[in-house]
């Protein structure tokens, strides 16, 4: 997850240019800012979803935002845009690792690497 200032397609095309790997397969919904994604990963899938199915067909993004949205709300209570990013990072620290085994053991290999 990054901060935008904007959802303008060269924004959203800098940030896939730097971020995601050339052999991709990216699903998205039918946004227009997404339209140039075909030239930076292998394969791009754009569905258009009605307004009420649209949690259907991505309904891991849905949960992750309102998971994002109920832990700022009901943990922080307000993040200011100064360390928004901070914030996105722990969330996603924790998403990746909310089924790790041996949570300190990965915490200090990550500390030691």
């Amino acid at each position: 997850m990054f901060q935008m200032d904007d959802l303008k397609r060269d924004s959203l095309n800098d940030k896939i240019f730097r971020y995601v790997i050339l052999n991709a397969h990216i699903k998205t919904d039918g946004f227009r800012g997404y339209t140039d994604l075909k030239e930076f990963v292998a394969k791009h899938t754009a569905k258009i979803n009605p307004k009420e199915k649209g949690h259907i067909e991505h309904s891991w993004v849905h949960c992750a935002i309102g998971n994002l949205k109920r832990t700022i709300s009901g943990i922080y209570h307000h993040v200011s845009e100064t360390y928004l990013q901070n914030y996105l990072d722990e969330f996603i620290y924790k998403l990746n690792r909310r089924r790790a085994k041996c949570p300190f053991k990965n915490l200090l290999r990550a500390c030691l690497v």
